[in-house]
């Protein structure tokens, strides 16, 4: 039993550990955190790596209470609020306008994780395709360049044009690129934009 417990303190003091680097400031746990996509998706890849089972429904929201990431939520007070409804799903234009989704998202270039070696880190082998990887690399900034991948998936679905993988992974949404250097995805239309390492990406889903 104390060996238990003694373990527990320890996966403990990892994960607030992991939290304060990736978010830059000191976490306790007891706080509640906001979790960018990205984020997220690293913290599920980082709990996977320790043997923990992270279960991609119970991190979609924003808004992380600390306390509940290795355990899963406790028991609530009576007197909170209950958890938002879930957002609806895209919502198809009218006939006839020539597309059915409309999706953009924001993503900076600092909330990618660093690493030497891409290839080989859990996060970016799982979610991006080894084409993706290759062109992201070969780029001048890596990181931006993913970084302006990643908002495109992002855009994708919420345009309804792609779905997750297993506990949300993205690689299954492969953006290859044209001999000019646009990015493509099949059935839509697509723009990504760079300004002060921040990226931002729109999907259009074509009808």
């Amino acid at each position: 039993m104390l060996r238990d417990l003694l373990g527990e303190l320890v996966m403990e003091a990892q994960l607030l550990a992991f939290l304060s680097r990736m978010l830059g400031e000191p976490v306790a746990i007891a706080d509640t955190i906001t979790v960018s996509s990205t984020q997220r998706a690293r913290l599920i890849a980082w709990l996977n790596e320790q043997g923990v089972p992270a279960d991609f429904n119970r991190f979609k929201a924003n808004l992380l209470r600390v306390g509940d990431i290795l355990n899963g939520p406790q028991e609530r007070d009576a007197t909170e609020a209950a958890a938002p409804a879930p957002a609806p799903a895209p919502r198809a234009a009218p006939a006839g306008t020539g597309f059915l989704g409309l999706g953009i998202d924001i993503q900076a270039r600092a909330s990618m994780p660093e690493t030497n070696d891409f290839r080989g880190d859990k996060f970016y082998a799982a979610n991006f395709a080894p084409r993706e990887l290759a062109h992201c690399i070969q780029q001048g900034d890596p990181l931006d360049s993913f970084a302006g991948l990643w908002a495109a998936k992002e855009a994708i679905v919420k345009a309804g044009a792609g779905e997750r993988g297993k506990n949300g992974a993205l690689a299954s949404i492969e953006i290859v690129h044209t001999p000019e250097g646009a990015p493509t995805f099949p059935g839509c239309l697509l723009s990504i934009s760079h300004d002060h390492g921040v990226a931002v990406a729109v999907c259009i889903r074509l009808g």
